[in-house]
């Protein structure tokens, strides 16, 4: 394992969860050894925002145990057709908001005012 301590990383996970390959999907996944109660604290994550440029400027190590928080990641239309009904509420949120915004700017005028269609889910 790299040597990581320069770094301010804070991560816990419960025993109860481990992490297994997900084929169909690539990477991994945390999958229940047990059964968990509702409310109970499954993982903590921590350390310090950057962006990705900073992050390419980490050993491989920190980078393979990042999270991406990226902005503009989540606007890529071949990701939104590949992870279709994986993403967070929030982030789908956000996704449908942006298609919005992406659909009614492709919009053309009509009588010198910008057409909008709202789209809700």
């Amino acid at each position: 394992m790299a040597d990581v301590s320069y770094y301010s990383i804070t991560h816990w996970t419960s025993p109860q969860l481990s992490a297994r390959p997900v084929d169909d999907r690539g990477g991994y996944g945390a999958f229940a050894n047990a059964p968990i109660a509702t409310g109970e604290v499954l993982a903590a994550w921590g350390s310090e925002i950057g962006t990705g440029e900073q992050l390419a400027h980490n050993p491989a190590f920190i980078q393979t145990h990042s999270l991406q928080i990226e902005e503009n990641n989540w606007q890529l239309p071949s990701l939104q057709e590949r992870d279709a009904g994986h993403f967070s509420p929030y982030l789908q949120r956000r996704i449908d908001r942006w298609r919005q915004k992406q659909f009614a700017a492709s919009r053309p005028a009509v009588n010198g005012r910008a057409s909008t269609t709202h789209i809700t889910s």
